[in-house]
């Protein structure tokens, strides 16, 4: 069992559930989700909860279901409980759902690190890498590149050079969790209270990081395909943690898809250069192809800025776009009365969390 503290539990927390005013309820943590039904931990606790009627009806939008790492306010009786309440969270990490659907689908809650996984097994992809930060940070998390597998990969070193001279404010680096290489330099970044997730692709060695941190075989790991460098999903659901170190881990099957939901301000984290390069365009709405007077492009031509990364920022700006004119005409008109209670509990919403200092 964890006390509060340990399971990541601050100030701002507390005073979102000493707000709720109702002595019957006690303050968990989702350590994982599974059908319906959240696994709940908190001090001299751990069971398995549903929500309560008057939550699911409220319950509008699939976002707002609680997810691993949230904060919530839930009544205990014995060996159950039920979810009353989901305190707002302080930071996120939401993808576009996959699929063709226009909805937002939340991986995870309040985390303060990201661990971006890639195997060196395999060619490391910077723009896979790049879509992942932009999600990171939009979510107000801070992003680290751990390039797995280091043992396989005599140029490991020159890799990791690459990625730090193109990723923006962000450290990388290099481990090998069989070889048991570079796991120290790992250390500072798991500090007690700190809530770590992995994110990457099948076989990215995410388990295995993650058995290291815990200092035990904890989750599985499978074989890896001779084909396409390919991991089978061992792991099957997101699942927190405390590792002995105090920090609160997050495991996460392997991603096929990372879309993006509304990214814009982590896409402009990822890529400031080229960001702060556009403010001197001589066009607002400069599309950086062939207006003139374009400061990117000029950067561009005077390899400042490589071309294909530019190609990749305008190609993520463009999924940005189409997803949100998809997003618009679908949405309902003024007169239904679904989407007037869903904007009002938005914004509803949005009061409480500038007012408390939040991200939405």
């Amino acid at each position: 069992m964890h006390d509060l503290i340990s399971l990541g539990w601050n100030q701002v927390f507390e005073s979102l559930f000493l707000s709720l005013n109702d002595p019957t309820l006690a303050p968990a943590r989702v350590a994982a989700v599974d059908r319906g039904r959240w696994t709940l931990l908190g001090p001299d606790l751990a069971v398995s909860a549903t929500l309560s009627g008057r939550l699911s009806n409220q319950t509008l939008n699939a976002e707002d279901l609680p997810v691993v790492g949230d904060w919530v306010a839930a009544r205990v009786e014995g060996g159950s409980a039920m979810i009353e309440h989901v305190l707002p969270r302080r930071t996120s990490l939401m993808r576009k759902a996959a699929g063709r659907a226009q909805r937002a689908q939340p991986l995870c809650a309040n985390i303060d690190l990201v661990i971006v996984a890639s195997a060196l097994d395999a060619k490391v992809s910077p723009n896979r890498v790049e879509r992942t930060l932009a999600v990171v940070w939009d979510g107000g998390a801070v992003p680290l590149v751990v390039l797995t597998k280091a043992d396989l990969a005599p140029d490991a070193e020159e890799i990791a050079d690459e990625l730090r001279a193109r990723l923006l404010g962000v450290d990388v680096l290099a481990t090998s969790s069989r070889a048991e290489d570079g796991l120290d330099a790992l250390r500072p970044y798991l500090q007690p209270g700190r809530t770590v997730v992995l994110l990457g692709a099948s076989g990215a060695g995410k388990s295995s990081l993650v058995n290291r941190i815990l200092g035990q075989e904890h989750q599985a790991t499978g074989e890896v395909r001779a084909d396409d460098a390919r991991g089978r999903h061992v792991t099957t659901r997101r699942e927190l943690f405390v590792a002995p170190s105090g920090a609160i881990v997050v495991d996460t099957p392997g991603l096929r898809e990372l879309g993006l939901w509304e990214a814009e301000g982590g896409l402009d984290a990822v890529f400031a250069d080229i960001a702060a390069l556009a403010l001197k365009c001589r066009f607002r709405d400069c599309s950086h192809s062939d207006e003139p007077g374009c400061a990117v492009v000029r950067a561009v031509g005077q390899g400042q800025i490589a071309p294909d990364r530019l190609e990749h920022y305008l190609r993520l700006r463009a999924e940005l776009a189409s997803s949100r004119e998809r997003l618009e005409a679908r949405s309902p008109g003024h007169d239904d009365k679904r989407w007037k209670t869903v904007s009002k509990s938005l914004r509803q919403r949005d009061k409480l969390h500038n007012k408390l200092g939040l991200k939405h």
